[in-house]
């Protein structure tokens, strides 16, 4: 399976939803800016709102990166990318851009 290569230029406070374009086992995201995350899986998320940062002493189901920042979810056994029954399918990345600036992501 190829690998799903995207980068978006975000725009400060403002959400997007990233279609990968097919299944993949591991993602990978950095970021230029202060951004917030969510993956998801079969069907795309709600266009993110500045809710994807907690108030303080709240939490939130997102993983919050500060500039410069770089997460990965999921495995990649062998380099074959997703295989199904094995790993649940991730295609979307959910965004709420708090700085703005450049997004990569890259699915396998």
């Amino acid at each position: 399976m190829a690998y799903a290569q995207k980068t978006l230029n975000a725009a400060a406070t403002t959400g997007y939803v990233i279609d990968l374009g097919q299944s993949c086992g591991k993602v990978t995201v950095q970021t230029v800016g202060r951004a917030a995350f969510k993956v998801a899986y079969s069907s795309a998320p709600a266009t993110p709102t500045n809710a994807y940062f907690p108030a303080s002493g709240a939490t939130t189901d997102t993983i919050e990166l500060a500039a410069g920042g770089e997460f990965s979810v999921g495995v990649d056994p062998d380099g074959k990318g997703f295989i199904p029954g094995l790993q649940d399918p991730i295609r979307y990345v959910a965004v709420w851009a708090h700085d703005g600036g450049l997004v990569r992501a890259v699915g396998h």
